[in-house]
């Protein structure tokens, strides 16, 4: 995770994201309700400069949730880069070798556990 962070800056950030840097989301989409004190899903999207955009999903309840995914960004796909819920070496992949998510409308995520997509360019066949 230090490496990821690493070769992410964003999310080393020491003031608070900008409205144009993040946004929030419920696991069906849209705004979260913040004010729910049985909601146990939400996400965030957070854009990078050069990189593209970071999806970070969170579960915190007993069962599985589906998440929404966000249309990417033109001339992106996403990408898997951690799924906490998934044995070593497939919960955390290295640079580079994070794989194709090919569901671009679905996230099935484990109980208690959080994912990351990445936005990466496609590749050019």
């Amino acid at each position: 995770m230090i490496a990821f962070r690493r070769a992410h800056p964003v999310l080393s950030k020491e003031q608070f994201y900008t409205d144009a840097e993040i946004q929030w989301f419920g696991s069906h989409g849209g705004l979260p309700n913040w004010a729910d004190p049985k909601a146990k899903h939400f996400a965030c999207l957070i854009h990078e400069e050069e990189q593209g955009a970071l999806y970070l999903m969170f579960n915190a309840g007993a069962d599985a949730a589906d998440f929404s995914l966000p249309t990417s960004l033109p001339g992106t796909q996403w990408h898997l880069a951690v799924d906490t819920s998934r044995e070593p070496p497939e919960d955390l992949l290295s640079a580079g070798e994070e794989p194709l998510w090919e569901d671009p409308l679905t996230y099935r995520l484990s109980p208690r556990s959080s994912a990351i997509l990445l936005a990466r360019r496609a590749a050019i066949k």
